[in-house]
């Protein structure tokens, strides 16, 4: 299947910390492909290493959108200065997502 860019207005760009994360939108698309019971989204950065098929036996339990791996949150405690976000978010505290959050932050590089 083709999947066609989408393209973020060049006004808007300038919001992001780094100019190339307004391409990330067009991963979105695959919410529109109502025609699969299941998806396994990849981002093309990702490199398995081992047989993926077991992604797609994973029994998702009733009411439940999506499921992703958990986001990483050492890179800020680790590595804040090669955050770009570093000065727009607060510090992560050390047990993980901040408190303010409804749910804990998910990584969208493999859903």
């Amino acid at each position: 299947r083709v999947i066609e860019y989408v393209r973020v207005p060049s006004e808007a760009r300038a919001a992001y910390a780094c100019a190339h994360f307004a391409d990330c939108w067009t991963k979105l698309s695959a919410w529109s492909w109502v025609e699969y019971e299941q998806l396994a989204y990849l981002d093309a950065d990702m490199l398995p290493l081992a047989n993926m098929d077991e992604l797609l036996d994973v029994d998702v339990p009733a009411g439940v959108p999506l499921l992703a791996v958990p986001e990483c949150a050492c890179r800020q405690r680790v590595m804040r200065a090669h955050c770009p976000y570093a000065a727009a978010v607060p510090t992560v505290p050390a047990s993980g997502a901040p408190s303010r959050l409804p749910r804990p932050p998910f990584k969208t590089g493999l859903l």
